[in-house]
């Protein structure tokens, strides 16, 4: 739900802001601003609480709520039929995806086995017991993708050695059988794989943001890339045609570097021998960029 379809439905069901404010416990001052437009990108918990609000789904005596750091789950009985049962609504920013999860579990439980038993058309991944759904990337998304992965390609090819690139695979991030990932890009220089997937931390992670995955790419997979010793982890934001770099290597420095498309951007993983050239990506895919 986006903030006009909150919009409309607070006009249909005659909600005043204070009262929006008083259900969601929200400051009545935050919610003028979402509602008048003067916060256009609100706080993901703001969107969550309310939408929770907004919705006409109604939670049952029985409902559970369960959260993450950075994304609140809420279990609903969802009255669809005489047959209703309990559904999981994962919410994200401006919008509230419904995931069928296996039976028997709360979010926070889910094992690999569990990960692997999801429908084949699925995709998503599996962070500290917590399954989450990943939409298909849009075309800016993966053209991007396309792009910088050529540079680390053609780099490899002339460079030799053991590092090798890869296109989005599962990765077995903690060694344990709560977290399964798959980042957008990646390097790995010593393989190791168990269960069909990587088994580790690789050396060099890139996530290209879109609004469903934003908030946890740059906070939760951030942290949990860092702690499970990635070396080197970039954020691309083709909306915004930025690029944030953090190099875990240096202890003393977890200040992020931060570029847009009109520079030049060395991996620090290469040494500075490999470099993106932003500029020329962003010529190549001006079309939908």
């Amino acid at each position: 739900m986006n903030i006009q379809e909150m919009r409309e439905r607070k006009k249909e069901l005659g909600y005043s802001n204070r009262q929006i404010a008083e259900l969601a416990e929200v400051p009545l001052s935050t919610v003028q601003k979402v509602f008048s437009g003067i916060t256009r990108q609100p706080h993901i918990q703001t969107m969550v609480k309310l939408e929770n609000v907004l919705r006409d789904w109604k939670p049952d005596s029985r409902a559970v709520r369960v959260s993450t750091p950075n994304e609140p789950y809420y279990y609903y009985k969802l009255p669809k039929s005489e047959e209703a049962r309990f559904r999981e609504v994962a919410f994200s920013y401006g919008a509230a995806k419904e995931i069928d999860l296996p039976r028997g579990k709360r979010q926070g439980e889910f094992t690999v086995d569990d990960f692997f038993a999801m429908p084949e058309d699925w995709k998503g991944e599996l962070i500290d017991g917590v399954i989450y759904d990943m939409t298909t990337p849009n075309m800016r998304h993966q053209a991007l993708v396309g792009e910088i992965y050529y540079y680390f390609l053609d780099y490899q090819k002339r460079s030799g050695g053991d590092c090798r690139v890869y296109l989005p695979l599962d990765v077995q991030l903690d060694k344990d059988e709560r977290t399964m990932v798959e980042p957008d890009l990646l390097v790995i220089c010593h393989q190791e794989y168990r269960n069909h997937a990587i088994w580790g931390a690789p050396d060099f992670v890139l996530e290209v943001l879109s609004p469903s995955t934003s908030s946890r790419d740059c906070i939760l997979k951030l942290k949990k890339y860092r702690d499970a010793g990635v070396r080197e982890y970039w954020i691309v934001d083709g909306a915004h045609q930025s690029v944030i770099v953090y190099d875990f290597t240096d202890p003393e420095n977890q200040v992020p570097a931060f570029y847009s498309f009109d520079e030049q951007v060395p991996v620090r993983i290469s040494k500075g021998e490999l470099v993106i050239d932003f500029a020329k990506i962003r010529e190549a895919l001006l079309p939908v960029l």
